[in-house]
């Protein structure tokens, strides 16, 4: 089973979380790169929903690092 990474194993990042407040795409951007994300493709939504301004298709290097992706966002 895969187990998240501690707060000492996981990357630090320069970026501000507020309750409330989504990630702006380029601090999203900022942690996926981190991370080492693959075949990172951004469309955007602005014209096509109300729901969200952008739809962000990531690929990872296996099903731990995909987890991984996903806790750190």
């Amino acid at each position: 089973d895969w187990i998240p990474p501690t707060a000492k194993k996981a990357k630090k990042y320069d970026i501000e979380v507020l309750k409330g407040k989504p990630l702006s795409l380029k601090e999203t951007m900022t942690i996926l790169q981190g991370e080492g994300a693959l075949n990172i493709r951004v469309l955007n939504m602005r014209n096509h929903s109300s729901m969200a301004a952008y739809m962000l298709f990531v690929t990872g290097s296996s099903l731990n690092h995909e987890k991984r992706i996903g806790d750190t966002l």
